[in-house]
């Protein structure tokens, strides 16, 4: 899912230019010279991109996690095994909402975590015990039930990953990045392909994580269960456009629709400054707004290497 990109040159004021996408295609942003918007005008030169040859559907694994969760780092561990063995096509974030058990407890556990985003998410599809996850936000028993204890996490993502049906995308998500380094304004352009119809409103949404966060954490496979130097990657730092909604971009479309918007940022969101730029990810994703499937999902790095 992740694209490289090619930067012959680009004002400096504006950071870094970035792509990912599903397919292999000719650069939709070719044609731009500019883009208008109360920031400035950015201009784009002699930009090429291209990608890798993968075109088939990505899962998101949400791990709803907290700090005082002593259970919780083995939900972590298999999220993480499960992204080594299937690096295509799953995609874990970490969410910091669960409840009481990420609220900040000190002296020991100061730091706050917590997301306006996850906890909208996590009341939404009325979350309760931990660690839990969705796992596509796919309803597996039929009974409209989202959440995943974690003993299920493994078998019902290769029962999805083992259903071609299932796995053969209805939509292609390709976007362009845009960071400025001055105003820490990261914006997004995406071009999303219809590949065939769905049935209900489609939405588009942003994550920002952030990996390499080393702050305490209760893990009970260890005595004490305190670890004070817990890494903790893959973490919701926000969502955007409004929090979990996103933003409409199909209503029932047909398969060769295409939403695109080069003038206006379908999405863009000013980073904190205590963030860490270059361990940050950006994460779209589109869903069904009628089923609330994830469709589609997308990755790449805020600033690459």
């Amino acid at each position: 899912m992740k694209l490289t990109a090619n930067i012959f040159s680009l004002l400096a004021i504006f950071g870094f230019i970035f792509f990912t996408g599903c397919e292999e295609v000719d650069d939709p942003y070719s044609h731009i010279d500019e883009v208008i918007d109360d920031f400035g005008d950015p201009a784009f030169n002699d930009t090429n991109w291209n990608d890798t040859n993968f075109t088939g559907r990505v899962i998101m694994l949400e791990d709803f996690t907290g700090h005082t969760c002593h259970n919780c780092p083995r939900g972590t561990d298999i999220g993480e095994d499960l992204m080594e063995l299937h690096p295509d096509n799953l995609i874990v974030t970490a969410i910091h909402n669960s409840d009481g058990f990420s609220k900040p407890e000190l002296p020991k556990y100061p730091a706050n975590f917590e997301t306006e985003t996850g906890e909208n998410i996590r009341l939404n599809f009325g979350l309760n015990f931990f660690p839990i996850a969705m796992i596509n936000r796919h309803d597996f028993n039929g009974n409209n039930s989202r959440g995943v204890s974690v003993e299920l996490w493994t078998d019902y993502v290769n029962q999805l990953l083992d259903d071609p049906q299932y796995m053969d995308p209805s939509l292609d998500i390709d976007y362009m990045l845009i960071y400025n380094t001055e105003n820490r304004l990261l914006r997004i352009f995406p071009k999303v392909s219809v590949n065939k119809a769905i049935s209900g409103d489609v939405y588009l949404n942003v994550f920002i994580a952030e990996n390499g966060i080393v702050s305490p954490q209760k893990d009970s496979r260890y005595n004490p269960e305190y670890i004070e130097d817990y890494v903790h990657n893959h973490m919701l730092r926000a969502g955007f456009e409004q929090n979990e909604v996103g933003v409409p971009i199909f209503s029932s479309p047909q398969a060769g629709e295409v939403y695109r918007n080069d003038n206006v940022a379908t999405a863009d969101y000013i980073i904190d400054n205590e963030w860490i730029v270059d361990s940050m990810d950006v994460i779209v994703y589109a869903y069904n707004l009628d089923s609330q499937e994830i469709l589609q999902v997308s990755k790449t790095k805020i600033i690459k290497e």
